[in-house]
């Protein structure tokens, strides 16, 4: 998940202009090389697929056709650059230009249907063309100035249902779509005290097993809370009024155990069903650590965590069920992660690790750290 706070100059300063199928860095110059897929050059080292220096904030791997990777790149305060939306057919060999504008914060792709593409800028964009048009796709999201989409999510067992939100300055709100994001409408926090929705909402999870169970983390208060009938109703847990903004949350339904990571206010993890939260404390994980994202490996039962501190960051990874992290190299030292993005795939068998910050890089899932 993406964090949204830092993102509302986007809104202020970065321009909204198209890009129709642009080259990169000269796919024509190169009309002898075939599509390249990522299992011939994902190695036990990280490997660097292109886009060096450019501010990487979302990832999207086409999971039906290998070599195609969906990238997205950040707005550039210091030198007014608009976000980019990316993509590679020959795993980072070339790269064109999808779109311009914003910063991107998301990337969705129909699993069963790689034509259909969400993209999340501060607006919703789709395409059903495989990236070559686009259209907005938020018709009753209010968005006022100073408020933007903040997160995004297609329901696991039905593309038709969509779930976003928005946050900002002055809040924002929960919505779902239940025609493919053709039309919006606002959910209220029923059962809730008071409407702790209207902060605005910066992570969304949905239960694979039981797409009615969702989970929502909330900007500045620093809440968890959870749905269990589709966003109907609500109810809190003890995960409540933090005062902080959560980042992240991630559900493995196998063992039934929930993670959150919030800003500079640690990690949690539930093993009630979502309901009771303790807070993680450990060699790597304190009460003050910024966990700015969570990825679960469901192939090999593992759940990573970024850390970022100050000046660098850091991926740690266990076990399910265990209790026990080690480190995980990184591709880039001395450097924030705060907007980093981090993946694991298994694409035709191969797993494998996707890391942006500056740059994309690859690297085979190892189990041995």
């Amino acid at each position: 998940m993406f964090n949204t706070i830092p993102f509302l100059i986007t809104i202020l300063f970065g321009s909204f202009f198209f890009f129709h199928g642009c080259d990169l860095f000269g796919e024509h110059e190169h009309p002898e090389i075939e599509k390249i897929a990522c299992e011939e050059i994902v190695s036990d080292e990280w490997v660097l697929l292109g886009l060096k220096n450019e501010e990487v904030t979302s990832i999207a791997v086409d999971r039906i056709k290998d070599g195609i990777i969906y990238v997205g790149t950040a707005y550039n305060v210091s030198d007014g650059t608009d976000g980019k939306l990316y993509k590679t057919s020959d795993c980072g060999f070339t790269w064109e230009v999808l779109f311009s504008g914003g910063s991107f914060r998301a990337i969705e792709l129909l699993p069963d249907n790689n034509s259909e593409i969400y993209a999340i800028n501060g607006s919703i964009l789709k395409s059903t063309d495989h990236g070559e048009s686009w259209e907005l796709s938020q018709k009753g999201i209010e968005t006022p100035s100073g408020t933007s989409i903040s997160s995004f999510i297609l329901d696991p067992k039905n593309p038709k249902i969509q779930y976003a939100s928005t946050s900002g300055r002055f809040g924002g709100g929960f919505y779902k779509s239940i025609d493919r994001g053709n039309t919006w409408f606002e959910i209220e926090g029923n059962g809730l005290p008071e409407n702790r929705l209207k902060a605005g909402v910066t992570s969304i999870a949905i239960n694979h097993e039981n797409t009615d169970e969702i989970y929502v983390g909330t900007a500045f208060v620093g809440d968890v809370l959870r749905s269990l009938d589709a966003g109907n109703t609500w109810e809190t847990t003890t995960v409540y009024d933090t005062g902080s903004l959560v980042h992240d949350i991630v559900i493995n339904p196998l063992e039934s155990s929930y993670y959150a990571g919030l800003n500079k206010a640690g990690f949690y993890t539930s093993k009630d069903g979502g309901k009771r939260w303790d807070i993680v404390n450990n060699e790597y994980l304190k009460d003050t650590s910024s966990i700015v994202e969570l990825e679960i490996d469901r192939k090999n039962q593992s759940l990573y965590a970024i850390i970022n501190y100050s000046d660098s960051g850091q991926i740690i990874r266990k076990e399910l069920g265990k209790s026990n992290w080690v480190n995980v190299p990184m591709p880039v030292l001395n450097s924030g992660v705060y907007y980093s993005v981090f993946k694991v795939e298994n694409v035709h068998g191969v797993p494998y690790l996707l890391f942006g910050l500056n740059g994309i890089y690859l690297q085979k899932l190892s189990t041995d750290y």
